[in-house]
């Protein structure tokens, strides 16, 4: 590819054109938190986390919305106070909820997403199926989920803060998950290539 995509701590995406002669620089405001994380959807799409309780996909053409969801989803009086200060009076809050790790199936019809609430609550993990239009949380889990990666389009791997790793089928509405704890301090996991062989950082 020939893009850079940048997120900053004021919820912008600034996308550099590596082919330009003078790099050409855009920047689009897309949340209003800090990125926590960006990967690119094709070439006219990236995908973002922020602190701002929101995942996004937006469109590199034009810096519009195509879908967003939220990671906590209950009405609390955090909620209506930051939600009044940030979407009415566009006064920035400390966040209540940031989403802190995803991934994207490889035929990009799933994303499955976690994070951290404020005050502490329990992480969950959700899974968005973007042809189905449906968001599920499929678990709710005593410890923060530090990673999240897909195997294939209907299996992904996680990882959280007591070390443990599960493994996720989705079948249908279905969803089953083994889960194994290993004596390392695990920070993050990748998928190595089409040989399912699980990469752990420790």
């Amino acid at each position: 590819g020939n893009k850079i995509a940048l997120g900053n701590e004021i919820g912008q995406v600034k996308l550099i054109d590596l082919s330009s002669t003078n790099l050409a620089l855009i920047n689009y405001q897309v949340h209003l938190h800090p990125v926590s994380k960006i990967i690119f959807d094709g070439n006219e799409r990236i995908i973002t986390s922020g602190h701002d309780n929101k995942i996004k996909i937006t469109s590199l053409k034009n810096g519009k919305t195509i879908f967003e969801s939220k990671y906590q989803k209950g009405i609390t009086k955090d909620n209506i106070v930051n939600g009044f200060f940030q979407n009415v009076m566009k006064y920035y809050r400390k966040p209540y909820s940031l989403i802190s790790t995803f991934d994207k199936s490889n035929n990009g019809e799933r994303l499955v997403y976690s994070g951290v609430s404020i005050p502490k609550g329990y992480p969950v993990i959700r899974l968005v199926d973007l042809k189905q239009h449906s968001n599920r949380r499929i678990v709710k889990n005593e410890n923060e989920i530090k990673s999240l990666k897909f195997i294939n389009d209907s299996s992904f791997v996680s990882c959280d803060a007591k070390d443990s790793i599960s493994y996720w089928v989705i079948s249908g509405k279905n969803i089953s998950v083994n889960t194994i704890t290993l004596p390392v301090n695990i920070e993050a996991l990748d998928i190595l290539d089409a040989h399912n062989i699980l990469l752990i950082n420790a």
